[in-house]
């Protein structure tokens, strides 16, 4: 018991600098900047249909946002949170496994490790699985847990999912990839269908309407920079993408109609 009580510490204390590192790296990888060169500066050198426009990736202020509310969460600083240590045990190691996953990429990504940086990114999004799938796992779940933990993993889950795709895309444009001969703009169409699949999933089977949001602002992303940057050259990746955000968006309509019924009989 003792042994058991002082792992879930150890594991509280190495969550939280885990979550302090990943801040740091992150702010100094665009002041410094690391490499050279800011994320995005990066990005640019790569153009390609599916990376979203600049605004959307402040989304990631709301995802660290909510990984320090996890972070004071787990470390049962928080009211309302009473078991703390019960939520360490149940993600284990895979938040530091993912810190240092998303620290790993920004140095890959920056230093224009491209295919490197696409690793580390698939590790991300591997940890980021096993922690949700761990989340679902719990039995008894109190509104805090719920907004203090659940909500901020589905939100960075969601974002990951879809950056995947996009340093996918990045990592094949780096090396020239022909498509097989398809055109850059029915590929794009494809990875956007995936996306929007993949949400409306998530929506179906774990009714999680975080990750349908996120999902559905990337792809306003996409949309707003195929409308101004690319001025609307790209009919098929325009509508395609308004039409996969207007069924994302009913999806988590309906879904939080049954989540709000489902409280409403309990």
């Amino acid at each position: 018991m003792k042994r058991r009580t002082a792992v879930s510490r150890l594991l509280q204390i190495l969550n939280f600098l885990a979550f302090v590192l990943v801040i740091v790296v992150n702010v100094l990888a665009n002041r410094i900047p690391i490499g050279g060169r800011t994320t995005g500066e990066i990005a640019d050198m790569y153009p390609n249909l599916f990376t979203p426009a600049g605004f959307a990736f402040a989304i990631w202020g709301v995802i660290y946002l909510g990984l320090a509310l996890f972070a004071l969460c787990q470390a049962g600083l928080l009211p309302g949170v009473n078991n703390g240590r019960a939520v360490v045990r149940d993600i284990g190691w895979l938040f530091i496994l993912s810190s240092l996953a998303n620290v790993s990429w920004l140095f890959a990504w920056h230093y224009d490790m491209i295919i490197v940086s696409v690793v580390f990114m698939l590790l991300l999004l591997i940890s980021l699985i096993g922690i949700y799938q761990r989340l679902q796992n719990r039995d008894t779940v109190s509104g805090a847990e719920k907004w203090f933990v659940r909500v901020p993993f589905s939100l960075y889950f969601g974002w990951i999912s879809v950056a995947t795709i996009a340093n996918i895309t990045v990592a094949l444009v780096s090396v020239n990839w022909n498509g097989f001969g398809i055109s850059p703009q029915i590929w794009t169409v494809i990875v956007i269908l995936v996306a929007d699949l993949l949400a409306l999933t998530f929506l179906a089977r774990y009714r999680d309407v975080w990750y349908g949001l996120v999902t559905a602002w990337a792809l306003f992303g996409i949309l707003y920079r195929h409308l101004t940057f690319f001025a609307g050259q790209y009919p098929s990746v325009v509508y395609t993408s308004l039409v996969s955000i207007i069924v994302l968006l009913l999806g988590v309509l309906l879904t939080t109609c049954r989540n709000r019924a489902s409280a409403y009989v309990e």
